[in-house]
């Protein structure tokens, strides 16, 4: 089959700083094609390039008997390329069937023509806005709910070749998973699709091809079902695999947290002793209790237990405060905004486990908790504007970093950990390890729960399997490998 889009060579240059050195890639008609790589690597100046917003310096592009770049955003829809941009794009004051029209509007006598509100509502529908309805204004819709929209506006608009710049950034698990389904139903009807991801496994669930950009290169591509994600990744920063999960030698220290048959409802008896100094992984199959047993052990879900001792200190109730009061600190597993309240400041969202640190005699002092929430957004590496920004305004990364970041800054002895870094790109996964290798190195015991063995085997001191709810067997991490793992889950 003749491919739909050849370009080569492309260079584009901003200022003084190159942002694309050779940009490469070949697409097919009725595929969906990934360009990964990390933040700054010119996946965006690349498809601006492409969907005519920039003009390159030198490079080949060749399009449906072509072989010249869009000179603008109109040509290239004339050519059957639109592009989903990850700024935002949406009118504020117009609605949103108003918005998904824009650029596609059709008109009789000089009039424009109203376009039905039917599949709108079932694309909206699709992705879980039930409560956003065509004529609602977007002016009311937050960050991430505007973002759904403008990726249903390219869906709708059907071009031959839809551009897709961070597709996921900021979509529950949930929409990832109707995003996949709108892909493949979209390369069915012969189209083809561009996305630009961080994360090497959205490529591997979504994408038959990937292009790998590394420093405004692209230094590889090919079939993504024939390569691992752990490839992809060195492939993609240039580093070992020792650099990808850092990790130093630990000393196992006094038993921070000791449970004997504990039972979270539904779920068989648990008995595990996790020390200091020590990263605990647990591993298990989708189904098999991790998150409740984490949660349980956080005082989220009651569990009887016949002994419960956070640092040599036996504890009966099953309050979270009490627990989180006793040393748990507990970063649950979900959307990248779970745990934190996105309708409050980033600076209150990190702080607010331990206000002592920044008050006297119950008074918060307003240039302490300034100061202190500055200082850990830089420690934690939160993108945000100040520290005074909403959360439901920081994007995905930078929600994960800072619901871990909390957790260190509340200097918990025992921190639950579960799936801390899906949907993390590489760059952010790499930080969260090394965060969680610097806690065992200071004492702290990190329960690291984790459904990607890779990473387990990669970081961890000692492994346990879950199933039923339950942890049925600890060993040191040198006595597993993967397809140990894998047949333990399965028994």
């Amino acid at each position: 089959m003749s491919p739909l889009l050849e370009v080569d060579g492309v260079k584009k240059t901003l200022g003084r700083t190159v942002v694309i050195h050779h940009g490469s890639l070949t697409i097919h008609p009725g595929t969906i094609h990934a360009l990964l790589g990390e933040s700054g690597s010119g996946k965006s100046a690349l498809m601006k390039c492409l969907s005519g917003v920039w003009a390159p310096e030198s490079g080949v592009m060749r399009y449906g008997g072509t072989e010249e770049f869009p000179g603008s955003v109109a040509e290239a829809a004339r050519y059957g390329i639109r592009l989903v941009s990850q700024g935002p794009s949406l009118i504020p004051d117009w609605t949103v069937a108003q918005n998904i029209q824009l650029g596609t509007e059709t008109s009789r006598w000089g009039r424009l023509q109203k376009s039905e509100d039917s599949p709108l509502s079932e694309w909206l529908n699709r992705f879980g806005l039930t409560q956003v309805k065509p004529e609602t204004r977007v002016r009311g819709l937050n960050r991430f709910e505007r973002r759904v929209i403008e990726l249903i506006r390219g869906f709708m608009a059907a071009p031959e070749l839809l551009l897709l710049d961070a597709a996921t950034e900021g979509l529950s698990r949930q929409q990832v998973a109707t995003l996949g389904v709108a892909l493949r139903e979209y390369r069915e009807g012969g189209k083809a699709v561009l996305f630009s991801t961080t994360r090497p496994q959205e490529c591997a669930s979504l994408a038959d091809v990937t292009t790998i950009l590394c420093e405004g290169r692209s230094v590889a591509t090919g079939d993504i079902h024939q390569v691992s994600s752990e490839q992809l990744s060195q492939v993609m920063t240039g580093l070992e695999p020792a650099e990808l999960f850092p990790r130093s030698p630990h000393t196992r220290g006094a038993p921070a947290l000791e449970i004997m048959d504990f039972t979270p409802p539904g779920a068989a008896p648990t008995t595990l002793t996790a020390y200091s100094g020590e990263i605990l992984g647990l591993f298990g199959v989708p189904g098999a209790g991790r998150t409740r047993l984490l949660r349980a052990i956080a005082g989220l879900i009651p569990a009887p237990s016949k002994e419960f001792f956070i640092q040599g200190r036996g504890w009966d109730s099953e309050n979270q405060g009490a627990r989180w009061r006793a040393g748990i600190g507990y970063q649950p597993q979900g959307d990248p905004g779970s745990g934190l309240f996105p309708n409050r400041a980033v600076g209150e969202n990190l702080l607010v486990t331990r206000l002592d640190a920044v008050s006297v005699k119950g008074f918060i002092r307003g240039r302490s908790e300034r100061f202190m929430a500055l200082d850990w957004m830089e420690h934690t590496d939160v993108e945000a504007t100040s520290e005074n920004e909403l959360v439901m305004n920081l994007k995905a990364g930078s929600q994960r970093r800072l619901a871990a970041g909390r957790l260190y800054y509340h200097q918990a002895p025992v921190l639950l950990m579960d799936e801390p870094c899906q949907r993390m790109d590489i760059t952010s996964r790499i930080r969260l390890y090394r965060r969680m290798d610097k806690a065992a190195l200071s004492g702290k015991s990190v329960l690291f729960c984790s459904s990607n063995p890779v990473e387990l085997l990669a970081i961890c001191d000692r492994v346990g399997v879950v199933r039923e709810g339950a942890v049925q067997e600890i060993r040191p991490v040198s006595e597993w490998d993967r397809e140990a793992l894998w047949t333990a889950a399965w028994m």
